[in-house]
């Protein structure tokens, strides 16, 4: 089974689509928090990182900026799923070495859910 890793502080919005990548025959674990999702990065790397950008403790640009540098951690794909939709933020994803920006407000959870899918197919 393909394990992802979601860094994601909103309880109600994880608990959802944590629901539908398991409906999806994903294994997931959650990180409410940066440390704690760097944490679990180092110890058991995933096949996918699913990266908020606005978290507590470690942002999201403080974890792509240390998983690039990361010998193991730098080839794990990396999806984006955050609220910022600026150029700024979306430019500076990309130079970080992700593969997909995805705004909330603007994707819908299946759109992620399948281009996760396509990214590591079962």
């Amino acid at each position: 089974m393909k394990r992802i890793i979601l860094l994601e502080s909103d309880p109600f919005f994880a608990s959802i689509l944590i629901h539908r990548l398991r409906d999806a025959s994903f294994e997931v674990e959650h990180a409410m928090h940066g440390e704690e999702g760097w944490r679990l990065l180092e110890e058991n790397p995933p096949d996918v990182l699913l990266l908020d950008i606005v978290l507590p403790r470690k942002d999201g640009f403080q974890i792509l900026e240390a998983k690039q540098s990361h010998p193991t951690l730098a080839r794990v794909p990396t999806f984006i799923l955050t609220k910022l939709a600026t150029p700024e933020d979306i430019a500076r994803c990309f130079a970080l070495g992700i593969k997909e920006y995805f705004i909330k407000t603007h994707h819908s959870l299946d759109q992620v859910v399948k281009r996760v899918g396509e990214e590591m197919p079962l």
